[in-house]
């Protein structure tokens, strides 16, 4: 009967879900070689492991960068990060870390672990589906315990709650937002790269109604689905459904995994009898809001998952394999359309199957053969269909119409399978979903378009700039590895040998870094196409709020200068970012500088690049990124402060001392490196402006002149001098409230130093003013168009370059602006000054000096608890929960990220 009524709607029910023809002939697959060296018994411990359940993940890593595992008695989850060696510019691995997340000892073993996808949420899963929620609070790697009744559960657990199946939801809007570059292009006949970028519309997933809230969903074996969100103002809450009533023990689920599908999500299942079913997911959040008191509003959710049954299949083997299990099921999403997908996409059911023989390995019999080891890629288009009568229905006498809408169903429609020689034990979808990674336990990774399945590799094109594989990066071969996990997009591997600790490796580039121009063989086509290929990696993580050394540490120490420029340049430019705000009204300068988003992010890997390969000091271009870190950071904790709403807290006014003498001694820093070359201008009696500025950079490496010409660092040199004026003018209001004698000293030694400062606000004010006048000016009558300034701009970043086109401001300086404010400068103080401690020739603890908080710019006691920057290793005191509820609103927005915008670590 069921043949029948397939045929009636004129198409074969089997083929449409995937269980047609199935022979060899149509596949074109065939079963691969053993591999070369047998399994160690561990990895066939945990293929076995994966066979069984869907969620025994040991080893992850987030796009925040710490990476998490699960300790071998499944007591402790350590977290790991990659850390930079200032002196050798190097990255390796550092941990695990001094903070953990531990579990009772009589209770159950930690089983699973899945990051949030920003990695600011753990969900940590034990044998028996218990969940323990644990939330970053300070640093990467310091993890919290969740608060809420989200973990109750009526009655004993059992191992038929263990979760086979787990999927976070989106942070709106943060994971909502991230443009979708295009590969690069040379343009034919120059050294210039372009790319496109185009902002994906506002996409609908399901996520909370709340900004910067989360849950995450898991399905355990006794096919319960379990919602556990964020409550404002209450903490976590759980919510749960039953996916349906099984009967027998052949239907309890083996493994789970979920997809977006627009605004809903999907759903799959496998039980034990190898049965997949598919599911849509809804939730009707009943959202309201909650006001506590006047000006303080708060959501409350009372979230509802409904279920729709969408299809099923049964039998779910390999083609070709039938002594094949599942490992890994995953469901990976259409591609957007932003990028630019070259067919129309499904959403598409992945799985993996391993293939292990029982005794490879473990057989001490030389005499037995090696059973095959592989493992298969399956998939299944989610298609949906509205299915049409067969055309003899229109022959019918009566018949008024030759179609019937039987409304539309779904279907899995199977595809070709992908074998594979190697174990699988990792499987990500990347880059918009259009690019599927395989981790295997070789230590390499395969990546492979999610179209066609087909591997993506190097094809030596040196004027195409498209992946990490396709420019010629790929990762060496290791002996086996039992756990591993791949950084976001694949540069570097986290992995454990059977018996041994953690370690890590970096993608290699294939044909190496060696610039060779013999006139027989020229490579410099080759490395400036694989640094392009790393910096749109880096302008991809960048927008996506993806941790981004592990791609700078692809980079090798010993890279040449140009090519350093050409990274950071390329960034700049793939990003979209124009760092030209001369012709800007100074307002909007300021304005403009103070909210960019992107900028500091290129200057940071700048920060990385800018420094010298032996000594580890800072160069030019180093020291350049360093100043303008820091000026964002010190003009918008002014922004922040010095207003009506802070400007009568004492606590705000002492916590912005550092911060103040800090930006005055940079004052100080530029106008005795100009004054230096002014008078040595003078005495050698030279005719160029340019020739001696050029000199003393040849010699110094000083930032002092590109602060002043850069239109970015002077805007925020300028807001300074706007804000600091009024913060020192109130320190004597404030003194009276201070809390202690310790306290009103320290602020009074502040208002002191100002008043004795060589330099005075209004005379460093007027050089800024005369200086953007100049710039402005040589702009305009010079007639030098947008794209031009732009390019100006980048050479002064990136590269350290002094613009024709701005040589009558040099020139303006020597000749009227240097010679004026030498008259108001107290230049004996000035000759004695003591600025080394801006840190602008690299950090304290390259040099041996004393430490500074880089957020307070006060010099750090001993004893204190610390927090570390990962990649330009700046300390921070590490603040309690309890006092930074105290702290001032600057201090409480700007602890989270180091001046570099990387996370910081827990010392």
């Amino acid at each position: 009967m069921l043949d029948n009524m397939d045929d009636l709607f004129g198409e074969d029910a089997t083929q449409a879900l995937g269980a047609g023809n199935l022979s060899a002939d149509n596949l074109n697959i065939g079963i691969p070689s053993a591999p070369q060296k047998p399994l160690p018994p561990k990895l066939v411990q945990r293929i076995i492991e994966m066979q069984t359940s869907g969620c025994n993940t040991k080893l992850a890593w987030p796009i925040a960068g710490a990476i998490t595992q699960i300790s071998n008695n499944g007591r402790t989850v350590h977290f790991y990060v990659m850390d930079r060696n200032v002196r050798s510019n190097s990255y390796a691995l550092k941990g695990p870390l001094s903070h953990t997340c531990e579990t009772q000892e009589d209770a159950e073993p930690f089983v699973h672990i899945h990051c949030s996808t920003l990695g600011l949420d753990l969900a940590v899963f034990d044998a028996v589906g218990g969940i323990h929620l644990f939330s970053m609070n300070g640093g990467l790697g310091r993890m919290y315990p969740a608060v809420g009744p989200y973990a109750e559960h009526e009655g004993p657990r059992t191992a038929l709650d263990r979760v086979v199946g787990t999927h976070w939801l989106p942070v709106f809007p943060t994971e909502f937002r991230g443009p979708w570059i295009s590969p690069a292009t040379r343009q034919e006949g120059s050294d210039q790269w372009t790319t496109r970028m185009n902002i994906r519309e506002a996409h609908r997933k399901v996520h909370h109604p709340a900004e910067s809230r989360t849950g995450v969903l898991y399905v355990t074996s006794n096919g319960k689905l379990h919602l556990t969100y964020q409550q404002e103002g209450y903490g976590w809450a759980t919510t749960t459904t039953e996916l349906e009533t099984f009967s027998s023990s052949e239907e309890l689920l083996s493994h789970a995994a979920f997809g977006d599908d627009n605004q809903n999500l999907l759903l799959v299942t496998h039980d034990r009898s190898q049965r997949m079913k598919l599911y849509s997911i809804s939730i009707n959040w009943n959202a309201t809001q909650d006001t506590r008191r006047p000006g303080m509003s708060l959501m409350t959710v009372r979230p509802e998952l409904e279920l729709g049954h969408l299809t099923a299949l049964e039998r779910i083997f390999p083609q070709q394999a039938d002594g094949a299990k599942l490992t890994i099921l995953k469901i990976v999403p259409a591609v957007p359309d932003a990028a630019e997908p070259p067919v129309s996409t499904f959403a598409t059911v992945v799985a993996v199957f391993a293939q292990v023989s029982m005794t490879a390995g473990l057989s001490t019999d030389p005499t037995q053969p090696q059973q095959d080891s592989f493992s298969i890629i399956a998939r299944w288009h989610i298609e949906t269909t509205t299915p049409t009568l067969h055309e003899s229905f229109s022959k019918l006498k009566g018949s008024k119409s030759t179609n019937a809408n039987a409304g539309t169903k779904t279907i899995l429609r199977r595809q070709p399978d992908t074998v594979s020689n190697k174990m699988i034990l990792s499987l990500e979808s990347q880059f918009f979903d259009t690019v599927i990674a395989c981790g295997n336990s070789d230590g390499t990774i395969d990546f492979r378009d999610r179209y066609m399945l087909n591997t993506i590799d190097g094809f030596g094109d040196n004027d195409t700039v498209s992946s990490l594989p396709y420019n010629g990066f790929e990762h060496s071969q290791i002996e086996h590895s039992v756990h591993l996990a791949m950084s976001p997009d694949g540069s570097v591997l986290a992995y454990q040998l059977p018996y041994d600790k953690l370690q890590s490796k970096l993608m290699q580039q294939r044909a190496g870094w060696q610039t060779m121009e013999d006139g027989v063989i020229d490579t410099k086509g080759f490395v400036a196409a694989s640094v392009v290929c790393l910096a749109r990696q880096y302008a991809i993580l960048s927008c996506g709020n993806c941790a981004t050394d592990e791609i700078l540490a692809l980079l090798p120490s010993n890279l040449a200068i140009p090519m350093r420029h050409l990274f950071v340049r390329q960034v700049i430019r793939i990003i979209s970012r124009n760092p030209d705000y001369s012709l800007l009204e100074p307002q909007k300068q300021q304005m403009q500088v103070l909210k960019e988003p992107l900028l500091p992010r290129a200057l940071s890997a700048q920060l990385v690049l800018g420094t010298h390969p032996i000594t580890g000091d800072r160069t030019l271009t180093g020291q350049i990124a360093w100043a303008i870190l820091n000026l964002k950071l010190t003009c918008t904790a002014l922004a922040q402060s010095v207003s009506r709403t802070e400007a009568g807290r004492f606590e705000t006014w002492l916590t912005l001392r550092g911060i103040a003498k800090w930006a005055l001694d940079l004052h100080i820093y530029i106008m005795d490196n100009l004054l230096s070359v002014w008078r040595k201008h003078i005495k050698t009696g030279s005719k160029s402006a340019k020739a001696s500025f050029e000199s003393h950079l040849a010699t110094t490496e000083s930032a002092a002149l590109h602060l002043l010409l850069c239109s970015s660092s002077r805007s925020f040199l300028r807001f300074q001098t706007m804000y600091l004026p009024k913060y020192f003018m109130s320190i004597p209001a404030c003194l009276p409230r201070a809390q202690s004698v310790a306290q009103r000293q320290q602020l009074q030694d502040t208002f002191e130093y100002a008043e004795a400062a060589p330099v005075k606000f209004n005379i460093f004010g007027q050089v800024l003013q005369e200086v953007d006048a100049a710039v402005r000016k040589a702009y305009i009558e010079g007639k030098v168009d947008g794209p031009r300034r732009m390019e100006a701009e980048i050479a002064m970043l990136t590269e350290g370059a002094l613009p024709n086109e701005l040589n009558s401001v040099l020139n303006q300086l020597m000749a009227n602006t240097l010679p004026k404010a030498s008259e108001s400068v107290d230049l004996a103080k000035l000759f004695f000054a003591d600025t080394s401690w801006l840190d602008l020739k690299g950090t304290a603890a390259a040099s041996g000096r004393q430490s500074f908080d880089v957020l307070k710019k006060i010099p750090l006691r001993s004893g204190l608890r610390l927090r570390f920057c990962r990649r330009c290793a700046s300390v921070m005191e590490d603040i309690s929960s309890e006092r930074l509820r105290e702290m001032p609103a600057w201090v409480t927005s700007a602890h989270r990220h180091c001046v570099c915008t990387n996370y910081w670590v827990l010392a």
